[in-house]
């Protein structure tokens, strides 16, 4: 192997020859390390088949196999920060047969191949029968002729065509429309993108006609670029659009920030909404799905999280969305002061930074109960996911009816989460101070926390005793669910009014198992800082469980 510490007397050709060795070992670590997932799988896998028992049914022992590698999948993205993607094609590249994945396994760890090129073979060849994986894997792994080193695009051209030739045209194109949906990438700077995926003829008449109308707005003297108007329609017709054949417009006060909208900044609610009185019947050319909204399509809704002093132009701090990507200041307030956006004021704990209270008295005590445990946690309590509390399930630590419908013993789990607990593939317990231990199915153990929402705060002290000092004087946050419907004694946003910031995802800890650090004593607030004084939670009766 090359030492980088002498390439400074390396010639050019030299040079090239280092960083293509530097490659290969990237992708022969890569294959070491699905071969490293497959065993994993396949001793969870055998596990759970004997777990279903002999005379279990094949759908029975399947569910089992399905349910097992989804937790090896994800506590290896906890282990090693690999992606959902990369870690299931690592278990799925691992533990393939050699007569299916012999070759890219071998080209692979041999520097051959690089692993974006296993991956893509790995997902892309999933369905098709053994020995025609084997016969694509060799024909995309022909050395080119002029002796350059294979690229993943003319690899990925090469898998293109060879599943098109087994697979045939009309079959291909079923397997990518199966596959179809749509997604969104937020960047770091209050951006992102919208990819959506579908029938080419769908997805061809879609732009062609965001193309026609940002045109005509363009002639009749609008001073955007083209582009900047098709992004600008495409998201103001996925927002506020509604299907004509419902013909139920919009109520405009349930839509945060429409006096503002993209594609045309001065307008009012009422101009961004279209459509006659509902008939309750869809025409012709109405999709199907419509039936499900027969009173018309729900509003977008959009929360976020900001500090009173970002609100008040004391601080510059970003604001944060549910599942923790940051907005920037002058975006929040933004959204915070449009007219519609509701508020309600979430106090945080001075030291810890995370929810006491959450003040509102607008519902019946079980969706309150939701709510103060969906404030508390943020996101999703199990190790190293972002997806927000308002689409998790609440679920039971200690099982109801041993365990009580309490703040106490519920915390947010995603449903994959929750499903991995459940099928005893992980195992949870909450202790008294809100802090949820994990236990994989290898054994190591993890602990989350409740969200921060106070980035300034000092937070809790971590296991290795180290804490940071606090230089906020503030730790009441303001939360707005930001194009939310008003409710009864919450605070409408007519005048100014407050809005949100963004925490990222609960933090981690990771330590052997059976050495859980106990929580130790915080210090006090800093000078100038108030402390809210310890907060009760109410005492509900929140009836059955919710689910």
């Amino acid at each position: 192997m090359p030492h980088p510490l002498a390439m400074d007397t390396y010639t050019d050709d030299e040079i090239l020859t280092a960083m293509h060795t530097y490659e290969a070992a990237t992708a022969a670590l890569a294959g070491l390390s699905a071969t490293a997932a497959g065993i994993l799988a396949q001793r969870r896998r055998a596990a759970a088949l004997a777990e279903a028992g002999p005379d279990a049914s094949r759908t029975v022992q399947e569910r089992f196999l399905t349910e097992a590698q989804a937790a090896v999948v994800d506590e290896i993205r906890l282990a090693t920060g690999l992606n959902l993607p990369d870690a299931t094609a690592r278990v799925d590249l691992g533990r393939s047969p050699h007569a299916r994945a012999g070759q890219i396994r071998t080209a692979l760890t041999g520097g051959q191949c690089s692993w974006a090129m296993a991956r893509a073979w790995t997902q892309a060849t999933a369905d098709v029968p053994a020995d025609v994986a084997d016969d694509i894997a060799r024909y995309c792994l022909r050395p080119r002729r002029d002796g350059t080193a294979l690229t993943y695009a003319l690899f990925r051209d090469r898998l293109s065509a060879r599943l098109l030739a087994h697979r045939g045209g009309a079959a291909q194109r079923d397997y990518d429309l199966d596959r179809r949906d749509a997604y969104a990438t937020l960047t770091p700077h209050g951006t992102g993108e919208i990819t959506v995926s579908g029938a080419a003829e769908r997805i061809q008449a879609a732009i062609d006609r965001i193309d026609t109308l940002a045109r005509t707005i363009r002639r009749g003297g609008d001073g955007r670029t083209l582009a900047q108007l098709r992004s600008d329609i495409t998201l103001d017709l996925i927002i506020f659009g509604d299907i004509p054949a419902l013909g139920t417009p919009l109520p405009t006060s349930t839509v945060a920030g429409t006096p503002r909208t993209t594609s045309n900044p001065e307008a009012t609610p009422a101009e961004n909404t279209t459509g006659q009185d509902s008939t309750g019947e869809a025409g012709p050319a109405t999709p199907a799905w419509v039936r499900y909204f027969p009173g018309g399509l729900p509003p977008a809704l959009l929360w976020v999280v900001v500090s009173a002093a970002t609100l008040a132009e004391l601080s510059d701090d970003p604001g944060t969305l549910a599942n923790g990507t940051a907005l920037p200041a002058d975006t929040v307030r933004d959204l915070a002061f449009a007219a519609g956006s509701t508020w309600r004021r979430l106090v945080t704990d001075p030291i810890t930074g995370e929810a006491l209270e959450l003040s509102t008295t607008s519902y019946t005590p079980p969706p309150r109960l939701r709510e103060a445990i969906q404030a508390r946690d943020g996101t999703c309590r199990a190790p190293g996911s972002r997806i927000p509390a308002s689409r998790c399930d609440l679920d039971h630590n200690t099982p109801w009816p041993a365990g009580p419908t309490t703040a106490d013993n519920l915390a947010a789990k995603s449903r994959r989460a929750h499903l991995h607990k459940t099928r005893g593939q992980w195992a949870s317990r909450q202790l008294p101070d809100g802090t949820i231990v994990w236990t994989m199915g290898t054994g190591r153990e993890y602990t989350t926390y409740p969200r921060q929402y106070d980035q300034n705060a000092p937070g809790r002290p971590h296991p290795d005793g180290d804490t940071s000092p606090s230089t906020s004087p503030l730790a009441d946050l303001s939360t707005a669910p930001v194009n939310d419907q008003p409710v009864n004694e919450e605070l409408v946003n007519d005048d100014p009014a407050v809005a949100a910031d963004l925490a990222q995802g609960p933090p981690i800890d990771h330590r052997p198992r059976g050495r859980t650090a106990p929580t130790k004593p915080a210090p006090r607030p800093g000078p100038g800082r108030r402390s809210p004084g310890p907060v009760r939670p109410p005492s509900l009766d929140p009836g059955p469980p919710p689910f």
